[in-house]
């Protein structure tokens, strides 16, 4: 008798799942989005001042897909930008400046080439047309190059291979870093993270890949000395693109070093690049 039982149970439980509408649509109410102004500026010794400055979009808005119509929906221009470095001002005229080695655009440029020594301190400001006032403080980074590169062949398959980049790290802080590798050409990205030295033996270190390039092949590595508040913006924009999918993820929190009225977000930072190209032997 108890078993007839457990079997009238079982039926009843699922035929009142199968009576249920499994796909009711649920309406989800969000809060009204408010754009923030974002700021990137990467300095660099040898190069200008550049500075993006753009508002952010909401994730439901509308998708511009016509280039110019976008920037002009995104670039916020007639602001006034400046660097203080040691008591001396540099102006940053706004427009439109490409940089041909990183393909990046931006909104905001100095006439003057960078060329401070390391820990020199770099002070941001930007004031807005509507009067809010933005700011950020960071140091110019020591050099940290490849002095060394090693292409190994696997032992299996022999005409693949793998690229070791190795360079001196005799800073007794902590150094972070950003290691890129391209195949090919700098719109092949293959690798792309952010580390620090902590986990390096000794006063070396040590980037490899794995066994993914072919005979004639040109590695690009790029390894990029950044700053810890460059190294906590990019970990936490790439935990936001993760969440990002996910609806029921709870939205990625960016870390930023830029203050001011508005809630603005981005980084002021400073880097040093150090890029090697690479031919695998035939």
């Amino acid at each position: 008798m108890k078993k007839k039982f457990n079997y009238i149970y079982l039926f009843a439980v699922l035929a009142v799942l199968v009576s249920c509408d499994l796909n009711q649509e649920i309406e989800i109410e969000l809060p009204e989005y408010t754009p923030q102004i974002t700021v990137e500026c990467y300095v660099q010794n040898g190069k200008p001042f550049n500075l993006l400055l753009t508002k952010s979009v909401g994730y439901f808005d509308p998708l511009v897909l016509d280039p110019q119509e976008y920037l002009e929906q995104i670039l916020v221009n007639d602001a006034q930008v400046s660097v203080v470095v040691e008591n001396e001002t540099y102006e940053l005229v706004n427009g439109a400046f490409l940089d041909p080695t990183s393909f990046t655009l931006n909104n905001y440029a100095s006439s003057e080439l960078v060329n401070f020594d390391p820990g020199t301190d770099l002070a941001l400001e930007v004031k807005l047309a509507d009067g809010k006032v933005l700011s950020a403080n960071t140091s110019i980074v020591e050099p940290l190059e490849i002095d060394s590169i090693s292409i190994e062949f696997n032992e299996v398959q022999t005409d693949m291979a793998r690229c070791l980049i190795f360079g001196d790290d005799n800073d007794p802080e902590v150094n972070y870093v950003r290691r890129m590798l391209h195949d090919g050409s700098l719109d092949s990205l293959v690798i792309d993270f952010v580390a620090t030295d902590e986990f390096t033996e000794g006063d070396r270190f040590v980037f490899g890949s794995d066994y993914s390039f072919e005979r004639g092949d040109t590695v690009i590595n790029t390894l990029i000395h950044i700053n810890k508040e460059y190294y906590d913006f990019y970990q936490s924009v790439q935990g936001a693109a993760f969440v990002n999918g996910n609806p029921f993820g709870q939205p990625g929190q960016l870390i930023s070093n830029i203050e001011g009225e508005g809630n603005p977000i981005g980084i002021f930072t400073s880097i040093s690049v150090d890029t090697t190209f690479t031919i695998v032997p035939e």
